[in-house]
């Protein structure tokens, strides 16, 4: 699984990553939980973390998230994306393709999970929308855009 995300609470929640645990999460993007990165702030206020205060909580949650990470059985590729992106998406493929020693998310079987960002606060969030992209059929060229909007983010982003 890769997954670009706003902040990792979803992920840190759902108990994805786990201390000591394999976890099937193998690249990992988010925003930098910095008081001075616009973009985070921005998707603070949006996700409902509109004070100081509940900012540096969201701060400690990413920290929290990012040392479940690090001390996980299996090695996650961790990056900070430094500006707003318009959707998060997660890839996921129970049967990856490897290249050299990297693991893909390319096979016929992967899908997309891809969530846009729209103005609305927490409380409103039940009408955010998701949708599924699967590498097959005439999704396939859509699949490719995400892996390919994946792999050129992953280039940009600063190792966490």
């Amino acid at each position: 699984m890769w997954a670009f995300v706003y902040t990792g609470e979803q992920i840190f929640t759902a108990s994805v990553v786990k201390k000591g645990k394999p976890t099937s999460l193998k690249k990992l993007i988010l925003l930098k939980p910095d008081l001075n990165n616009e973009a985070f702030n921005y998707i603070a206020e949006l996700t409902g973390y509109d004070t100081l205060t509940k900012r540096e909580t969201l701060i400690q949650l990413i920290h929290s998230l990012l040392e479940s990470v690090k001390s996980a059985s299996t090695e996650v590729d961790t990056y900070y994306h430094p500006e707003k992106p318009a959707y998060t998406f997660t890839i996921d493929d129970k049967t990856p393709e490897m290249e050299g020693t990297t693991m893909l998310p390319k096979s016929e079987n992967a899908w997309v999970v891809v969530q846009p960002l729209e103005p609305k606060r927490a409380s409103e969030r039940k009408g955010w929308r998701k949708w599924v992209v699967k590498n097959e059929g005439n999704t396939k060229e859509q699949f490719e855009a995400y892996y390919d909007l994946f792999v050129k983010v992953e280039g940009e982003a600063e190792q966490a």
